[in-house]
């Protein structure tokens, strides 16, 4: 009888241990279930930063290294016609408009008075154009159509194919 008694105490402690890691199982299927959906969702955002990213890509490359974000190259612009900020070096000139990307080139205006048309990959500048007067407002490209506007109140336009 106490063999009897033994054996029984033994299968329900089985048992017991049996209920107990079916339900930790249970628990662990639930959270890999949370993880799985956590990670599709990342995987989601990663491919859409990713797709943004190859957007820019043409245009950062040229600037800053993709990866490590250290300057690649810094283009020299002329002497500023009007001073907007303190410079550190004597006759610098700034670009103080956002960068517009036409084609495969960087359009910015400059303090200097001038329109550059700047390659990414290299920093080249490829064609430029003097106003006379410092360019403090963001060039625009409209189709094919480049405008800008000087601190004179000049208006010019360009057709991108002859920034190209």
């Amino acid at each position: 009888l106490e063999d009897y008694i033994t054996v029984k105490n033994q299968v329900h402690d089985l048992w017991d241990r049996l209920v107990a890691e079916k339900a930790g199982l249970e628990e662990d299927k639930v959270q890999l279930e949370t993880d799985r959906e956590l990670l599709a969702s990342a995987k989601q955002q990663l491919e859409s930063d990713k797709a943004q990213l190859q957007q820019q890509k043409s245009y950062l490359d040229g600037m800053l290294h993709r990866i490590t974000l250290e300057q690649k190259w810094n283009t020299l612009l002329g002497n500023a016609l009007v001073f907007t900020s303190p410079y550190t070096r004597t006759f610098a000139s700034t670009v103080e408009t956002s960068p517009v990307l036409a084609g495969q080139l960087v359009i910015v205006g400059a303090s200097d008075g001038t329109i550059y048309a700047i390659k990414p990959s290299s920093g080249e500048i490829v064609w430029r154009y003097r106003t006379g007067a410092p360019i403090f407002s963001t060039p625009a490209l409209s189709g094919n159509t480049l405008v800008v506007t000087d601190f004179g109140g000049n208006i010019y336009q360009f057709q991108t194919s002859e920034a190209r």
